[in-house]
């Protein structure tokens, strides 16, 4: 269940930037590294469960951000790209004081942390969830289109994300932490 639910949802994100929709034109290869990336964080969880020996939080955090801003400096180094200082609003400046405190800081700790406690298969969702949460964003405050097929993918990754979770629970197996410290020998 667990790798039909990462699958099913990994499809949803697929149909969600679906290239070959009439509406617009993507470029499929632009879709597949965007699916590739939903599935390299969720084979990225699944590998920090298993290393036999666990990075801080903070450490894995800042080189989570190291290797990105390495990686995205090199590919728009390649692709000819420059920085012009001047030419940047205060409102994208805000923007990246934003993602870097929220985005990057304060949601690579919380997913550091939810690895520790949770099953990896659990927090590879969020993988595959964050671009629907981009979409409704988009509606609500860019204004943007939600069509049909939108919903179906949304509709498709909620669906993926439910197998997900209840994968290994058996029925009624549900207990709080409570619980546990209440249960007897």
């Amino acid at each position: 269940a667990t790798w039909t639910g990462i699958a099913l949802g990994l499809l949803g994100v697929f149909v969600l930037v679906d290239p070959f929709a009439s509406e617009r034109a993507v470029p499929v290869a632009g879709v597949l590294l965007l699916v590739a990336a939903s599935a390299s964080w969720g084979l990225g969880a699944i590998v920090l469960k298993v290393l036999p020996v666990h990075p801080s939080n903070a450490l894995a955090v800042g080189l989570q951000m190291v290797v990105g801003a390495l990686v995205q400096t090199a590919l728009a180094v390649l692709d000819g790209e420059h920085l012009d200082v001047a030419a940047v609003t205060s409102s994208s400046w805000a923007a990246l004081v934003y993602l870097a405190v929220f985005g990057s800081l304060l949601g690579f700790s919380c997913y550091g942390w939810l690895l520790k406690v949770e099953p990896a298969s659990r927090v590879a969702t969020y993988a595959y969830v964050n671009p629907v949460v981009a979409v409704l964003l988009g509606a609500w405050l860019g204004h943007e289109p939600l069509t049909v097929r939108v919903v179906v993918a949304a509709a498709i990754i909620v669906l993926a994300v439910v197998i997900t979770l209840s994968a290994g629970r058996p029925r009624g197996a549900q207990t709080t932490a409570g619980d546990k410290a209440t249960r007897a020998p």
